[in-house]
């Protein structure tokens, strides 16, 4: 960023924060999670989203993501994110119950520089 002709370093996001934006062309939004690393290196089994709306017709429908680490083994801590060394997976979660008709959602999700994966198409009925 420039400030006055200074170069200002841009701030990185705190962890465990959403931020949110939207094409104006296609009305797609974009909601982006920054989740602390440390307890991406440590012993915990999950990692759970503030939660967030999608905005158009799921404005008042809340969701969340959860990451969840590869099991290594069925061991005592075969399943956090320390044993799985960056292996995982993600879930959206609805948190409420929808109509047939707005029920369908698709999705795509990266995680920091990589290629997106999907879109996945999923009716959360």
């Amino acid at each position: 960023a420039s400030s006055g002709g200074t170069l200002v370093a841009a701030t990185p996001p705190q962890p465990q924060t959403l931020s949110r934006s939207q094409s104006q062309g296609s009305g797609r939004s974009w909601i982006h999670w920054t989740v602390d690393a440390r307890k991406l290196r440590g012993n915990d089994k999950q990692a759970v989203s503030p939660p967030f709306d999608l905005g158009g017709h799921f404005s008042q429908v809340t969701f969340k993501m959860m990451l969840y680490p590869t099991a290594i083994n069925d061991g005592k801590g075969g399943a956090s994110f320390k044993r799985a060394r960056g292996r995982g997976y993600v879930q959206l979660k609805c948190e409420a119950e929808l109509l047939e008709a707005a029920a369908k959602v698709s999705f795509r999700i990266h995680v920091g520089n990589q290629q997106p994966r999907g879109p996945v198409h999923h009716n959360f009925l």
